[in-house]
Protein backbone atom coordinates (compact mmCIF):
# COMPACT_ATOMS: atom_id res chain seq x y z
CA UNK A 1 0.00 0.00 0.00
CA UNK A 2 0.90 3.66 -0.04
CA UNK A 3 2.97 5.30 2.68
CA UNK A 4 0.89 6.61 5.61
CA UNK A 5 1.86 9.67 7.62
CA UNK A 6 0.95 10.68 11.17
CA UNK A 7 -0.03 14.28 11.80
CA UNK A 8 0.09 16.34 15.00
CA UNK A 9 -2.15 19.40 14.96
CA UNK A 10 -1.28 21.83 17.74
CA UNK A 11 -0.41 25.44 18.42
CA UNK A 12 1.26 27.49 21.16
CA UNK A 13 -1.91 27.38 23.26
CA UNK A 14 -1.87 23.56 23.20
CA UNK A 15 1.73 23.48 24.44
CA UNK A 16 0.88 25.84 27.29
CA UNK A 17 -2.19 23.74 28.11
CA UNK A 18 -0.01 20.61 28.27
CA UNK A 19 2.35 22.31 30.70
CA UNK A 20 -0.54 23.52 32.86
CA UNK A 21 -2.35 20.18 32.95
CA UNK A 22 0.88 18.38 33.81
CA UNK A 23 1.52 20.70 36.73
CA UNK A 24 -2.10 20.35 37.81
CA UNK A 25 -1.62 16.57 37.98
CA UNK A 26 1.46 16.85 40.19
CA UNK A 27 0.78 15.93 43.80
CA UNK A 28 2.08 18.32 46.44
CA UNK A 29 2.14 17.52 50.16
CA UNK A 30 -1.39 18.83 50.70
CA UNK A 31 -2.83 16.56 48.01
CA UNK A 32 -0.79 13.57 49.21
CA UNK A 33 -2.23 13.98 52.70
CA UNK A 34 -5.72 14.28 51.23
CA UNK A 35 -5.30 11.04 49.27
CA UNK A 36 -3.76 9.27 52.27
CA UNK A 37 -6.69 10.23 54.51
CA UNK A 38 -9.20 9.13 51.87
CA UNK A 39 -7.32 5.87 51.28
CA UNK A 40 -7.27 4.93 54.95
CA UNK A 41 -10.95 5.80 55.32
CA UNK A 42 -11.75 3.80 52.18
CA UNK A 43 -9.98 0.79 53.69
CA UNK A 44 -11.56 1.49 57.11
CA UNK A 45 -8.12 1.61 58.68
CA UNK A 46 -7.78 3.26 62.09
CA UNK A 47 -4.84 5.39 63.20
CA UNK A 48 -2.12 3.15 64.65
CA UNK A 49 -3.27 0.04 62.74
CA UNK A 50 -2.52 -1.59 59.40
CA UNK A 51 1.11 -2.70 59.54
CA UNK A 52 1.69 -5.77 57.31
CA UNK A 53 -1.98 -5.87 56.33
CA UNK A 54 -3.00 -6.32 52.68
CA UNK A 55 -6.18 -4.84 51.22
CA UNK A 56 -7.86 -5.30 47.86
CA UNK A 57 -7.83 -1.99 46.03
CA UNK A 58 -9.52 -0.62 42.90
CA UNK A 59 -8.09 2.81 42.10
CA UNK A 60 -10.95 3.63 39.73
CA UNK A 61 -13.64 2.90 42.31
CA UNK A 62 -11.64 4.68 45.01
CA UNK A 63 -11.11 7.82 42.93
CA UNK A 64 -14.75 7.91 41.90
CA UNK A 65 -16.06 7.49 45.46
CA UNK A 66 -13.96 10.36 46.82
CA UNK A 67 -14.13 12.59 43.75
CA UNK A 68 -10.37 12.47 43.19
CA UNK A 69 -8.71 12.97 39.79
CA UNK A 70 -7.24 9.59 38.94
CA UNK A 71 -3.92 10.75 37.47
CA UNK A 72 -3.16 13.02 40.40
CA UNK A 73 -4.22 10.27 42.78
CA UNK A 74 -1.91 7.78 41.08
CA UNK A 75 0.97 10.25 41.40
CA UNK A 76 0.27 10.61 45.12
CA UNK A 77 0.15 6.84 45.63
CA UNK A 78 3.48 6.37 43.85
CA UNK A 79 5.13 9.02 46.01
CA UNK A 80 3.79 7.41 49.18
CA UNK A 81 4.98 4.01 48.00
CA UNK A 82 8.46 5.44 47.51
CA UNK A 83 8.26 6.81 51.05
CA UNK A 84 7.79 3.26 52.31
CA UNK A 85 4.25 3.70 53.63
CA UNK A 86 2.88 0.78 51.59
CA UNK A 87 3.55 -1.29 48.48
CA UNK A 88 1.34 -1.62 45.42
CA UNK A 89 0.80 -5.09 43.98
CA UNK A 90 2.03 -6.08 40.53
CA UNK A 91 -1.60 -6.35 39.44
CA UNK A 92 -1.98 -2.67 40.26
CA UNK A 93 1.06 -1.70 38.22
CA UNK A 94 0.82 -3.97 35.21
CA UNK A 95 -1.70 -3.40 32.45
CA UNK A 96 -3.20 -6.15 30.34
CA UNK A 97 -0.84 -7.51 27.69
CA UNK A 98 -1.44 -8.98 24.27
CA UNK A 99 0.56 -10.76 21.57
CA UNK A 100 -0.77 -11.21 18.03
CA UNK A 101 -0.07 -14.86 17.15
CA UNK A 102 -1.78 -15.21 13.76
CA UNK A 103 0.14 -14.39 10.61
CA UNK A 104 -1.24 -11.85 8.14
CA UNK A 105 -2.99 -14.41 5.93
CA UNK A 106 -4.61 -16.22 8.85
CA UNK A 107 -5.69 -12.95 10.42
CA UNK A 108 -7.24 -11.66 7.20
CA UNK A 109 -9.13 -14.92 6.70
CA UNK A 110 -10.37 -14.78 10.30
CA UNK A 111 -11.61 -11.21 9.82
CA UNK A 112 -13.55 -12.23 6.73
CA UNK A 113 -15.17 -15.13 8.58
CA UNK A 114 -15.85 -13.09 11.74
CA UNK A 115 -17.02 -9.63 10.64
CA UNK A 116 -18.27 -8.78 14.13
CA UNK A 117 -14.69 -8.94 15.43
CA UNK A 118 -13.16 -7.07 12.51
CA UNK A 119 -13.53 -3.58 14.10
CA UNK A 120 -11.78 -4.74 17.28
CA UNK A 121 -8.90 -6.32 15.38
CA UNK A 122 -8.43 -3.23 13.22
CA UNK A 123 -8.55 -0.95 16.27
CA UNK A 124 -6.00 -3.11 18.07
CA UNK A 125 -3.56 -3.03 15.17
CA UNK A 126 -3.99 0.71 14.63
CA UNK A 127 -3.70 1.56 18.33
CA UNK A 128 -0.64 -0.51 19.21
CA UNK A 129 2.49 -1.13 17.19
CA UNK A 130 4.54 -4.31 17.41
CA UNK A 131 1.71 -6.58 18.57
CA UNK A 132 3.08 -9.37 16.38
CA UNK A 133 6.60 -8.97 17.76
CA UNK A 134 6.25 -8.91 21.54
CA UNK A 135 3.71 -8.72 24.34
CA UNK A 136 2.32 -5.19 24.38
CA UNK A 137 0.47 -3.40 27.18
CA UNK A 138 -3.08 -2.52 26.15
CA UNK A 139 -6.04 -0.75 27.70
CA UNK A 140 -9.47 -2.32 27.40
CA UNK A 141 -11.02 1.01 28.39
CA UNK A 142 -9.23 2.84 25.58
CA UNK A 143 -10.27 0.22 23.03
CA UNK A 144 -13.84 0.34 24.32
CA UNK A 145 -13.89 4.12 23.98
CA UNK A 146 -12.68 3.95 20.38
CA UNK A 147 -15.22 1.25 19.56
CA UNK A 148 -18.08 2.95 21.45
CA UNK A 149 -18.74 -0.12 23.55
CA UNK A 150 -18.23 -1.35 27.12
CA UNK A 151 -14.81 -2.50 28.43
CA UNK A 152 -16.39 -5.78 29.53
CA UNK A 153 -17.38 -6.53 25.94
CA UNK A 154 -13.83 -5.82 24.76
CA UNK A 155 -12.45 -8.18 27.40
CA UNK A 156 -14.91 -10.88 26.36
CA UNK A 157 -13.99 -10.47 22.69
CA UNK A 158 -10.26 -10.61 23.45
CA UNK A 159 -10.74 -13.81 25.43
CA UNK A 160 -12.58 -15.24 22.41
CA UNK A 161 -9.69 -14.25 20.13
CA UNK A 162 -7.35 -16.01 22.55
CA UNK A 163 -9.49 -19.15 22.46
CA UNK A 164 -9.37 -19.09 18.66
CA UNK A 165 -5.57 -18.86 18.70
CA UNK A 166 -5.49 -15.42 17.10
CA UNK A 167 -3.89 -13.68 20.08
CA UNK A 168 -2.39 -14.48 23.44
CA UNK A 169 -4.19 -12.22 25.90
CA UNK A 170 -3.09 -11.72 29.49
CA UNK A 171 -5.74 -9.66 31.31
CA UNK A 172 -4.76 -7.33 34.10
CA UNK A 173 -4.91 -8.97 37.48
CA UNK A 174 -8.14 -7.77 39.06
CA UNK A 175 -6.80 -8.66 42.49
CA UNK A 176 -4.89 -5.39 42.78
CA UNK A 177 -3.88 -4.72 46.35
CA UNK A 178 -2.06 -2.44 48.76
CA UNK A 179 0.09 -3.80 51.58
CA UNK A 180 0.75 -1.35 54.40
CA UNK A 181 4.34 -1.44 55.63
CA UNK A 182 3.66 0.98 58.46
CA UNK A 183 0.65 1.61 60.68
CA UNK A 184 -1.69 4.39 59.62
CA UNK A 185 -0.37 7.75 60.72
CA UNK A 186 -2.33 10.81 61.74
CA UNK A 187 -2.48 12.94 58.61
CA UNK A 188 -1.07 16.02 60.31
CA UNK A 189 2.10 14.06 61.12
CA UNK A 190 2.50 12.56 57.65
CA UNK A 191 5.69 13.89 56.09
CA UNK A 192 7.14 13.32 52.63
CA UNK A 193 10.81 13.87 51.89
CA UNK A 194 11.56 16.87 49.71
CA UNK A 195 13.90 14.65 47.69
CA UNK A 196 11.10 12.30 46.66
CA UNK A 197 8.81 15.18 45.76
CA UNK A 198 11.60 16.81 43.77
CA UNK A 199 12.41 13.55 41.95
CA UNK A 200 8.78 13.05 40.91
CA UNK A 201 8.48 16.67 39.81
CA UNK A 202 11.68 16.53 37.74
CA UNK A 203 10.58 13.25 36.16
CA UNK A 204 7.23 14.78 35.21
CA UNK A 205 8.97 17.88 33.86
CA UNK A 206 11.38 15.76 31.81
CA UNK A 207 8.54 13.82 30.20
CA UNK A 208 6.60 16.97 29.35
CA UNK A 209 9.69 18.61 27.85
CA UNK A 210 10.32 15.50 25.76
CA UNK A 211 6.80 15.68 24.32
CA UNK A 212 7.20 19.38 23.54
CA UNK A 213 10.58 18.81 21.91
CA UNK A 214 9.08 16.03 19.80
CA UNK A 215 6.31 18.36 18.61
CA UNK A 216 8.35 21.52 18.07
CA UNK A 217 11.64 20.15 16.72
CA UNK A 218 12.45 21.39 13.22
CA UNK A 219 15.90 19.88 12.74
CA UNK A 220 15.90 16.44 14.40
CA UNK A 221 14.27 13.30 13.02
CA UNK A 222 11.08 12.71 15.00
CA UNK A 223 11.52 8.95 15.02
CA UNK A 224 15.06 9.41 16.33
CA UNK A 225 13.77 11.72 19.07
CA UNK A 226 11.18 9.15 20.09
CA UNK A 227 13.66 6.28 20.16
CA UNK A 228 16.14 8.44 22.07
CA UNK A 229 13.53 9.02 24.77
CA UNK A 230 13.36 5.25 25.26
CA UNK A 231 17.15 4.93 25.43
CA UNK A 232 18.07 4.10 21.82
CA UNK A 233 20.71 6.77 21.30
CA UNK A 234 22.27 5.40 18.10
CA UNK A 235 19.16 5.11 15.93
CA UNK A 236 19.30 6.24 12.30
CA UNK A 237 17.10 8.97 10.88
CA UNK A 238 13.86 7.40 9.67
CA UNK A 239 13.93 9.15 6.29
CA UNK A 240 10.18 9.74 6.06
CA UNK A 241 9.07 12.02 8.92
CA UNK A 242 8.42 15.66 8.00
CA UNK A 243 11.89 16.73 9.21
CA UNK A 244 13.72 14.08 7.18
CA UNK A 245 11.60 14.76 4.10
CA UNK A 246 12.19 18.50 4.34
CA UNK A 247 15.93 18.04 4.78
CA UNK A 248 16.03 15.69 1.81
CA UNK A 249 14.02 18.16 -0.28
CA UNK A 250 16.19 21.12 0.76
CA UNK A 251 19.41 19.32 -0.12
CA UNK A 252 18.23 17.48 -3.22
CA UNK A 253 19.85 19.99 -5.54
CA UNK A 254 23.28 20.34 -3.96
CA UNK A 255 26.43 18.59 -5.13
CA UNK A 256 26.68 16.13 -2.26
CA UNK A 257 23.11 14.96 -2.76
CA UNK A 258 23.69 14.55 -6.50
CA UNK A 259 26.75 12.38 -5.83
CA UNK A 260 24.77 10.21 -3.41
CA UNK A 261 21.99 9.78 -5.95
CA UNK A 262 24.48 8.81 -8.64
CA UNK A 263 26.14 6.30 -6.33
CA UNK A 264 22.76 4.71 -5.59
CA UNK A 265 21.83 4.52 -9.27
CA UNK A 266 25.22 3.05 -10.21
CA UNK A 267 24.87 0.45 -7.46
CA UNK A 268 21.40 -0.52 -8.68
CA UNK A 269 22.33 -0.51 -12.36
CA UNK A 270 25.13 -2.97 -11.61
CA UNK A 271 22.85 -5.33 -9.67
CA UNK A 272 19.35 -4.73 -10.99
CA UNK A 273 17.87 -4.27 -7.52
CA UNK A 274 18.88 -4.21 -3.86
CA UNK A 275 17.37 -4.14 -0.40
CA UNK A 276 17.17 -0.94 1.62
CA UNK A 277 19.77 -2.31 4.02
CA UNK A 278 22.18 -2.97 1.17
CA UNK A 279 21.71 0.53 -0.23
CA UNK A 280 22.42 2.16 3.13
CA UNK A 281 25.78 0.36 3.24
CA UNK A 282 27.14 2.00 0.06
CA UNK A 283 30.64 3.19 1.04
CA UNK A 284 31.55 6.86 1.17
CA UNK A 285 28.33 8.13 2.74
CA UNK A 286 26.58 7.89 6.10
CA UNK A 287 23.47 5.76 6.59
CA UNK A 288 21.41 8.88 7.28
CA UNK A 289 22.57 10.54 4.05
CA UNK A 290 21.75 7.44 2.05
CA UNK A 291 18.35 6.93 3.71
CA UNK A 292 17.34 10.54 3.04
CA UNK A 293 18.45 10.28 -0.58
CA UNK A 294 16.63 6.97 -1.10
CA UNK A 295 13.43 8.37 0.41
CA UNK A 296 13.60 11.46 -1.79
CA UNK A 297 14.29 9.37 -4.90
CA UNK A 298 11.32 7.13 -4.10
CA UNK A 299 9.08 10.16 -3.62
CA UNK A 300 10.30 11.62 -6.91
CA UNK A 301 9.76 8.26 -8.65
CA UNK A 302 13.42 7.91 -9.56
CA UNK A 303 13.25 4.58 -7.71
CA UNK A 304 10.53 2.05 -7.02
CA UNK A 305 10.17 -0.36 -4.12
CA UNK A 306 8.42 -3.71 -4.12
CA UNK A 307 8.56 -6.47 -1.52
CA UNK A 308 11.46 -4.76 0.21
CA UNK A 309 13.58 -4.50 -2.94
CA UNK A 310 14.48 -1.20 -4.62
CA UNK A 311 15.20 -0.71 -8.30
CA UNK A 312 15.47 2.20 -10.76
CA UNK A 313 12.13 3.45 -12.02
CA UNK A 314 11.32 2.19 -15.51
CA UNK A 315 8.56 3.46 -17.79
Amino acid sequence: GETAYSVVVCGPADVEDLKKRSLDNFSDLENIRKVYRALCNYLQLAVGAGENQTFGFDINAFSKEYGLPILKTYQALKIMEKEGLFTLSEGFKQASRLLLKADRTTLYDFQLRNPSLDPLIKTLVRSYGGLDIEYTSISESLLASRLSTAPEKVTSALLHLKKQGIVDYLPQNDESSITFIKDRQAVEYLSISNENLKDRFLDLKRRVEAVIQFIESEDRCRSKLLLGYFGEENADNCGHCDVCRRQARDTSGNGDSWRIQQAILQYLNARGNASLNELTEIPGFTRDELKQAIRWMLDEEMLTEKDGMVEPYSF
